[in-house]
């Protein structure tokens, strides 16, 4: 019987998500963690945040990827008086709002005080 090397595995910095998969948002990617994110000038634009994390949730359910979707935060980065409101959905569940995240151990507030 000959002997067959079988690789498994993901290569260092590779990602199983492809960036471009999301029409609209950015996306940063580190280890299992990802973060999505757009400018908002329009209900237009928070429509299409939700078609990327309709696409997120899809893509993950295909793969067979569970997404903590309690660990899921909206963080507002914003300088205006009305900013827009718009509630976030992965799964039809609800995503929190937050004043602040921790990620990779510093603290990021929407006054963007770290």
């Amino acid at each position: 019987m000959e002997k067959q090397l079988i690789r498994s595995g993901m290569q260092e910095h590779q990602s199983l998500v492809d960036k471009d998969s999301f029409a609209y948002s950015k996306c940063l990617l580190f280890a299992d963690d990802l973060k999505l994110f757009s400018s908002m000038n329009s209900n237009l634009d928070a429509v299409l945040l939700q078609n990327d994390l309709d696409c997120l949730f899809k893509w993950c359910t295909v793969n067979k990827l569970h997404l903590n979707i309690e660990k899921c935060r909206i963080l507002s980065y914003t300088r205006k008086s009305q900013p827009l409101n718009h509630v976030y959905k992965i799964n039809d569940l609800v995503l929190s709002c937050s004043d602040s995240v921790t990620d990779l151990g510093i603290i990021f507030d929407t006054k963007l005080d770290y």
